[in-house]
């Protein structure tokens, strides 16, 4: 509990006991870059919750716009809290809440349809997940970091396969980690069943950045 909690990636609400938290803290700001009518409804119940939508990025309307690849010195304005801090009161306790792996995913639609390579976007991919890590390091107050890192896919015949979901980014040891069932078998592919490894961290200023090699 406390005066301030600002919940980053707050999305449609499946992943935030909204009431619970709301009934802890003075205020409560969920910032994403769009919120639907369930979670507005949800949220307009709760008289200490505000609604901010911003695009976390920092970078991806720019990217609309673009007719080439972009360097990576492209994102970083992401490191700057102040998109989405701008006019909010300072937290002192944030969440980014299943949001990091999801950072990339229409930048890096962009760069591709530009014609950017595997490599690129990974390059990108990791980039914009570290500025955001570091955005996080740097917020005052308390700050608990929850994402997935991995996807595993089991296929029909028995195969196993996994993907990275920050693009190869070296993270600390986690505090927690889970396996979530996202798609069961058929639900995306006949092919396939995927799971996320998703972990967790409750302080992320202790362990962000890694200590150099």
């Amino acid at each position: 509990g406390g005066e301030h909690l600002l919940v980053l990636g707050s999305g449609r609400l499946l992943d935030l006991p909204l009431e619970a938290v709301a009934g802890r803290y003075a205020r409560v700001t969920l910032v994403d870059w769009v919120h639907g009518r369930p979670a507005r409804r949800r949220a307009a119940r709760c008289k200490n919750v505000v609604l901010h939508e911003v695009d976390i990025t920092g970078c991806a309307a720019s990217l609309l716009g673009l007719r080439q690849v972009p360097p990576l010195v492209h994102v970083t304005a992401v490191a700057n809290p102040a998109p989405f801090l701008s006019g909010l009161p300072a937290p002192d306790a944030t969440v980014s809440l299943n949001l990091a792996s999801q950072l990339p995913i229409l930048p890096i639609q962009r760069l591709q349809a530009l014609g950017a390579g595997r490599a690129t976007c990974d390059a990108y991919g990791r980039a914009l997940i570290a500025a955001h890590l570091d955005t996080l390091a740097a917020l005052p107050g308390r700050v608990a970091a929850i994402f997935d890192v991995e996807r595993l896919y089991t296929y029909v015949d028995g195969a196993r396969e996994t993907e990275s979901s920050v693009h190869g980014l070296a993270l600390p040891a986690p505090v927690r980690t889970w396996r979530w069932s996202l798609a069961p078998n058929g639900e995306i592919d006949r092919r396939f069943s995927m799971d996320l490894a998703v972990n967790a961290w409750d302080d992320w200023a202790a362990v962000w950045p890694l200590p150099s090699a």
